[in-house]
Order: structure tokens, then C-alpha cells, then sequence
């Protein structure tokens, strides 16, 4: 017979029940736009960078030729790729930020305006 293990249950670990304000933002559809929109954004920022980061371990996998083929000297193809790889990072989250401190906040303060008129 397998023994079942199970979690401790703490009280302090269940989520509290939210507050009037905060249930009436959480139930406005400003807000659920802005759970949409966000998470549509997260979605795909995250998919951009696992098809650069994974096609980039593909190439060093697969393709080790190409990115040994010399630019300049000692530089090599693989060089400015990884550079790319890292330089996507910070351009994918740099758009993040930016729709966030933008849109995003436009969104949320949409939300708590229309819960405050309820």
C-alpha cells in the first residue's frame, strides 16, 4: 500500500478573502481587459524570446560551421549572434516596460476609476 503524502494545512497560506475595493476592481471588465491585455503581451514577448534563445542552442547544436565561419579576424559568426541573443533580452523587456508604463497604467487606473464609481 503507497503512502499518500500530504501538504500541512496552514491557515496562514489560504488567501484571504479581498477587501469591497478591491473585489469591485477585481470584478470590473476594465480590469479584466487589462488581464487580457497583459497577459497577450507576456505571451508573446515570451515566445519571441524562446524562439531566439532556443534557435540560437539549435545553431550551436546543429550548425556549429556557420557560427565558426569568420567575420573578421578571430570574430567569428557565432560572436555577434550570441550578442543578438542577449541584446533581444533587453529590447523584448524594454517593450514590456514600456506597454506597462503606458497602456498598462492607463488600464489600471481605468479599473480603480470604475470600481470607485460603483
Amino acid at each position: 500500500m503507497a503512502a499518500t503524502l500530504h501538504a500541512p494545512r496552514d491557515e496562514a497560506s489560504e488567501t484571504p478573502p479581498l477587501s469591497a475595493d478591491l473585489q469591485r476592481i477585481a470584478d470590473s471588465p476594465a480590469f479584466h481587459q487589462l488581464q487580457k491585455t497583459r497577459n497577450s503581451l507576456a505571451v508573446r514577448l515570451s515566445i519571441a524570446m524562446c524562439v531566439i534563445y532556443y534557435g540560437f542552442i539549435l545553431m550551436i547544436a546543429f550548425g556549429k560551421q556557420t557560427l565558426a565561419m569568420p567575420l573578421d579576424g578571430v570574430i567569428t559568426l557565432g560572436i555577434p549572434l550570441g550578442l543578438g541573443v542577449i541584446l533581444s533580452a533587453i529590447v523584448l523587456t524594454g517593450i514590456y516596460v514600456r506597454r506597462a508604463n503606458t497602456h498598462f497604467d492607463r488600464l489600471t487606473a481605468d479599473a480603480v476609476r470604475a470600481a470607485q464609481n460603483k
